[in-house]
């Protein structure tokens, strides 16, 4: 990741100064407040005094403090470790090289902006930190006086979209960059295998991910309608491994957010060998209880359209991945690549696709393009990275280092929203003590998108 964001930078501006949106100090003041919003792994973290997110001797491989929270919980609540929450990840480096630069490049770019950005333990309950979000955004509007334009990275757009459900008021607009809207099967990888960071794997290791509800809390529950397209054909499934290689393409229904599920397949805990404690059965049905709870407020879909300020997505398309993985039924386990008796997931540069074998599918280098659009009911315009794709090396991470698109966008949502508040300001005053009302009797003529929000509301029970 470091070497592609440095060499983002080289491809993209001639200096470093190039990269800053042209601004004065007057402009600046003019503009709305911004925040940007983080996602996973995307802030550091200290612990008893301590660098425990990202040290450099994690990248060297030496031992580091560790990253378990703690499975206690109390009323819904889970116990702290203490950890004091850093600045957004810049640019770490060692010896001159720099080994990681996540957020650096639009932190540089939009330096003059009026700016709060939002860092926020990624390792807990998402409802917990969308709620510490939702005050983040008051106080900068108490302070601003003005509401928050937002830009939004990967898992930092579920917090977003939870809280602009509850309290639009609060944003200008927003753009949301790769965003996990439907999340499939989640982290259910990260909590499977873990993550190397460098040379370390035990910093990020499947047991330190088991003890952080946010991995609960990403897949899609079952019968989620945003995996369904327009024309009723499936956007992406896990399919039955054996049957594929006779040819059939069978649709498995997995739920995600039950506990009894987890231990019959054997997912996450409860397949790293030993069966867990009563403590960690405990935790890991309380965190996907309150998944599921999260996963109905990132839908909460308001019934009038209007209530939402202007939005845009920032989607990558630039990769071919599949768009289904393989379940096998005789190991339990989820395949993810399966390159063996003759089966193969799509891969732009891989093997001819299976028979039978669901198209491949657009993707960021992480996420399907259709995972980050956001629910029905929230109007908003479409943006695709222009450079996300293998020829420049650039994926899902790098879709917030688009500092100059983004910023041509986040003009187009200032001027929507300009527009707004020009046709309120010539509305008579009896008009617009009344503009909620009137509005929502109008929305009830515009059947189609309220019926498609109302299935995405009344999706999850």
């Amino acid at each position: 990741m470091g070497n592609c964001a440095s060499a983002h930078r080289n491809r993209f501006s001639a200096s470093p100064d190039d990269i800053a949106v042209e601004m004065s100090s007057t402009q600046a003041a003019k503009e709305p407040p911004l925040c940007m919003i983080h996602g996973l792994m995307g802030c550091t973290m200290r612990k008893t005094g301590a660098l425990a997110f990202i040290p450099v001797r994690a990248a060297l491989g030496l031992p580091t403090p560790s990253l378990a929270l703690p499975t206690k919980w109390e009323a819904d609540v889970q116990a702290s470790d203490g950890a004091v929450i850093g600045e957004p990840l810049t640019q770490i480096g060692c010896c001159g090289c720099v080994l990681h630069d996540q957020y650096g490049e639009f932190m540089e770019a939009f330096a003059k902006r009026r700016q709060d950005h939002f860092s926020y333990d990624w390792r807990r309950e998402l409802g917990e930190s969308a709620k510490r979000l939702e005050e983040h955004l008051e106080a900068m509007v108490k302070k601003y006086d003005a509401p928050v334009q937002c830009v939004a990275h990967s898992m930092g757009c579920m917090l977003l979209l939870a809280v602009m459900h509850r309290r639009p008021e609060l944003i200008h607009s927003a753009i949301f960059a790769g965003g996990t809207f439907a999340g499939g099967i989640g982290y259910h990888f990260l909590l499977a295998r873990g993550e190397r960071i460098g040379l370390n794997g035990t910093l990020v290791a499947p047991e330190t991910v088991a003890t952080w509800p946010c991995a609960y809390a990403t897949a899609s529950p079952v019968g989620d309608p945003l995996l369904i397209g327009d024309d009723g054909t499936p956007h992406w499934q896990v399919l039955d491994k054996a049957k594929l290689k006779k040819g059939e393409a069978a649709s498995i229904e997995i739920d995600f957010y039950d506990i009894e599920t987890w231990e019959r397949l054997g997912l996450g805990v409860f397949g790293h060998g030993e069966k867990p404690s009563d403590e960690m059965r405990a935790h890991v049905a309380t965190a996907l209880r309150l998944g599921k709870q999260f996963q109905r407020e990132m839908r909460a879909v308001r019934h009038d359209p209007r209530d939402y300020p202007p939005c845009a997505t920032l989607i990558g398309h630039g990769y071919q991945g599949e768009d289904f993985f393989l379940w096998d039924a005789e190991a339990c386990t989820m395949k993810e690549v399966w390159r063996g008796d003759g089966l193969y997931v799509h891969k732009s540069s891989g093997p001819p696709p299976l028979e039978g074998a669901p198209p491949p599918c657009e993707t960021d280098g992480l996420l399907p393009y259709f995972c980050s659009t956001l629910p029905p009911g929230v109007p908003h315009s479409k943006h695709r990275a222009r450079h996300n794709g293998p020829a420049q090396k650039c994926g899902h991470m790098d879709l917030i280092d688009e500092v100059e698109q983004i910023d041509e966008i986040l003009q187009e949502l200032t001027a929507e929203a300009s527009q707004r508040n020009k046709g309120m300001a010539k509305l008579p005053s009896t008009l617009k003590r009344h503009h909620t009302a009137l509005t929502s009797l109008v929305s009830l003529t515009r059947r189609g998108g309220r019926q498609r929000a109302s299935l995405l509301r009344n999706s999850i029970m």
